[in-house]
């Protein structure tokens, strides 16, 4: 909230659990809340309470160590009418969102407006992400419905519906070939990339498993909570990861609706869950407390542990320190 962009050094061998500040973007006025990388990683877009979006550069001369804050900005796009909620990009492609109820699409590379959806629902967009198979994107709002969105016409290609309150968060899990949900009647549900309803037998066929009675059953997961505050896929499991009001982040497996792992230690809630294959990380981001990173790694046990807590001072969460844990593997079949 106090209108700054951070860049950090990740952690070196020597000090593993050290995220040290590289450069600092100021420009923002008011809280910054939403962030996305371009697929080069030489440009991070941010968005937040002015309404807009501003371009930082990441890999040229200025964006160095030498740099007076906030030199780094190279593009601003303007246009939305009060805060942008999502970003999201889409081959080059940068998708805005807001609570002006407009998506709008922008030309990373020179920050043009390319299109304008205006009115693209009737109540403020939570959320959006991108689908690169299809070449669509999808938007959630607080009328309870979530909108499929051709790139190339800007045209609508298929509507989710079925949640029985605001649908707060949206994400492609590309190993699903799915969109996930998370909303406000506290249920996380899987979608067709149409926006019909996943079948749980559909997703455990094409990961060769199956439970006995669950044809035709849609896939929808109700939990304890009073919503739900991030949202995460784990890309080479398919794991579902959320945030909850009792601000304790959780693993799941979505389509046989089960519990992978549950991580308490944070004060308040969790605004943003980032899974970072590469450093084998998952990074989470509370309001009040900047950092707190886990892990996950190594074999999955034969059953796994029902909670694990994790320091909420910016420290790492090893699998060397919890040999054999994979939050973000399935629970092995009994």
């Amino acid at each position: 909230a106090d209108s700054t962009v951070r860049r950090w050094h990740s952690p070196s061998a020597l000090y593993p659990e050290l995220y040290s500040l590289k450069e600092g973007f100021d420009g923002h006025q008011g809280a910054v809340l939403c962030g996305v990388l371009k697929p080069d990683a030489s440009m991070l877009f941010t968005a937040g309470d002015d309404g807009m979006v501003r371009g930082w550069t990441l890999d040229d001369s200025i964006s160095s160590e030498s740099a007076e804050i906030g030199d780094a900005c190279k593009l601003m796009m303007e246009g939305h009418d009060g805060r942008i909620t999502g970003l999201c990009m889409l081959d080059h492609y940068l998708i805005s969102v807001g609570i002006d109820q407009s998506v709008r699409v922008w030309d990373s590379n020179t920050g043009t407006l390319w299109k304008t959806i205006e009115d693209a629902h009737d109540s403020v967009i939570h959320d959006v992400d991108a689908s690169p198979e299809n070449d669509t994107f999808a938007t959630c709002s607080s009328d309870g419905l979530g909108y499929i969105w051709s790139l190339e016409t800007a045209e609508l290609v298929g509507a989710i519906k079925g949640h029985s309150a605001e649908v707060s968060k949206i994400k492609w899990a590309a190993l699903h070939s799915a969109w996930v949900t998370a909303s406000e009647d506290s249920t996380l549900r899987m979608w067709h990339p149409n926006g019909e309803p996943l079948m749980k037998s559909d997703a455990l066929r094409a990961q060769g498993r199956g439970i006995a009675g669950s044809e035709g059953e849609p896939i929808l997961m109700k939990l304890e909570t009073e919503g739900f505050s991030a949202l995460a896929i784990q890309p080479e499991s398919g794991a579902v990861i959320v945030g909850l009001s009792d601000s304790s982040v959780v693993v799941l497996d979505l389509a046989r609706e089960v519990y992978l792992q549950v991580y308490k230690g944070h004060r308040d809630i969790v605004r943003s869950i980032t899974c970072i294959p590469e450093k084998n990380q998952l990074v989470t981001i509370e309001a009040r407390n900047p950092f707190a990173f886990t892990s996950f790694g190594g074999q999955a046990p034969l059953s796994l542990p029902s909670e694990s807590t994790f320091p909420a001072t910016g420290h790492s969460w090893l699998g060397s320190q919890h040999q054999g844990m994979d939050c973000c593997s399935p629970a092995q079949e009994p």
